[in-house]
């Protein structure tokens, strides 16, 4: 019998590939021209496996080796912005994929949360990603879904995501 993989006990290795998916060039350029991504953490066995961010020249990039682990640059990265909305509003979402209906569990981080969860010694994995606020009311979302002989990639959009703040 095929093994179907649990999200909720081995998120990590299946978001890893996602993200270098779309990182990679191909022959013919660009995996996702035109993508824009927020700074992305993955988190995986507790460490911090990539950090990817889009580049000021649009392109999709990945922090070298001694810079994806250095969490007071991340936390830099990820509270960069208004300084109302570092102050007193979500600056991060931690993502969990799981099995749910909704297919993860999202959680918004204030700054001092970013700071604590950034601090633990052994970080929950999943996705830390940095809270834009796009210039619309819609949102884009990218669904993946796996399987043996294939990947495929859908883009969507849905109403925007906007965390309540706990203040």
């Amino acid at each position: 019998a095929a093994k179907r993989f649990d999200l909720a006990k081995e998120p990590a290795p299946h978001m890893l590939n996602f993200f270098l998916y779309i990182w990679a060039p191909s022959a013919f350029g660009p995996c996702c021209p035109g993508l824009s991504l927020p700074d992305t953490v993955v988190v995986q066995d507790g460490c911090i496996n990539e950090w990817f961010f889009t580049s000021s020249d649009g392109s999709l990039r990945r922090k070298n080796d001694d810079k994806k682990g250095d969490k007071d640059a991340i936390y830099a990265a990820f509270i960069a912005g208004p300084a109302s909305q570092a102050r007193r509003g979500t600056v991060a979402l931690h993502i969990l994929p799981d099995n749910s209906a909704a297919g993860a569990t999202i959680t918004p981080l204030d700054a001092s949360t970013l700071n604590d969860w950034l601090a633990e010694r052994t970080m929950r994995d999943g996705l830390l990603q940095r809270y834009t606020i796009g210039p619309g009311c819609e949102d884009v979302n990218i669904v993946t879904t796996w399987t043996p002989a294939q990947t495929w990639i859908d883009r969507g959009v849905s109403p925007a995501y906007r965390p309540r703040n706990r203040n």
